[in-house]
C-alpha cells in the first residue's frame, strides 16, 4: 500500500509503536523470567502500546481515504538526458571536455525543491599523454544534489569527484568540484514547455594536479522528462 506523503509521520509512528510492543513481548518470554511484579509492568505497557497502535490505525486509514480521494500534488520522479561540457583554468587540461549525461531527479510535491536520485558516472575516452600514456576521467557524484526550484529556475549545488585511471606524483591526482549550477547563469536557462533545460555553474578545484588551485566551469544542457 503506498502512503500518502502527508501521511507519513502516522504510519511511522505505528512502527514505532510495533518495535516497542516486539521487544516487551521478547521481555516476557525472556528468560530467567521476569518476576510478577514486572510481568504486571509489562503486560499494563503492551495494553496501553496495543490501544496507541489502534487508534493510530485508524488514524492512519482515515488519513489515506482522505488524500486517495483528494491526493493533490504528488513527488515527480524525472530523468535530465543532454550533454555535460567542462573547461578549466588548467593550462594542462583546460577543456572543453564533452560526455553524455543521465541524471535521475526527484521533485517534492509543491515543485519548490529537486533532489539528485541517480548520477550516471561521467566517463572520458583515453587521451594520449607525453610520458604519462594513456590518461582517461571518471567523474561521479560525491555530495550535494539537493536544490530548490521555481518556476522552471533551478538552483542545485554539487560536489563531483574527478577520478583519473592512474596517478603520478605531482602530475596525475583525483580532485573535487564544489560547485552550484542553476539556470540564471550566463550559459543557464530554465526549463521551457519542452522540457529543455540548461544549468552552469564555477567552482574551486581541490585535491591533486592538474586540476588544483583551478577553477571549473560545468554546462549541462539538455531535456528533462516529464517536465515538472
Amino acid at each position: 500500500m503506498t502512503i500518502p506523503s502527508a501521511c507519513q509521520a502516522i504510519a511511522d509512528r505505528i512502527d514505532a509503536l510495533r518495535i516497542d510492543e516486539q521487544q516487551l513481548n521478547i521481555r516476557l518470554r525472556s528468560q530467567p523470567p521476569p518476576t510478577a511484579a514486572e510481568q504486571s509492568v509489562i503486560t499494563q505497557k503492551l495494553r496501553n502500546i496495543r490501544q496507541e497502535i489502534t487508534a493510530a490505525t485508524a488514524e492512519l486509514n482515515d488519513c489515506i481515504a482522505q488524500y486517495s480521494s483528494n491526493p493533490g500534488p504528488q513527488p515527480l520522479d524525472s530523468t535530465l538526458t543532454g550533454t555535460v561540457t567542462l573547461t578549466t583554468t588548467s593550462n594542462q587540461a583546460p577543456g572543453p571536455y564533452s560526455s553524455p549525461l543521465t541524471v535521475g531527479m526527484r521533485f517534492d510535491e509543491p515543485r519548490s525543491a529537486v533532489s539528485i536520485t541517480r548520477f550516471t558516472p561521467i566517463n572520458t575516452p583515453p587521451t594520449k599523454v607525453p610520458i604519462i600514456g594513456d590518461v582517461s576521467l571518471t567523474v561521479t557524484l560525491q555530495g550535494g544534489g539537493r536544490g530548490t526550484y521555481s518556476e522552471g529556475h533551478m538552483e542545485l549545488p554539487l560536489t563531483l569527484l574527478f577520478a583519473f585511471n592512474k596517478h603520478i606524483p605531482f602530475q596525475l591526482a583525483d580532485a573535487t568540484l564544489s560547485i552550484t549550477l542553476t539556470t540564471s547563469a550566463p550559459g543557464g536557462s530554465p526549463v521551457d514547455s519542452s522540457g529543455h533545460i540548461a544549468l552552469q555553474g564555477t567552482g574551486d578545484f581541490t585535491g591533486g594536479p592538474p586540476f588544483s588551485r583551478h577553477q571549473g566551469t560545468l554546462t549541462i544542457d539538455g531535456v528533462l522528462q516529464p517536465v515538472p
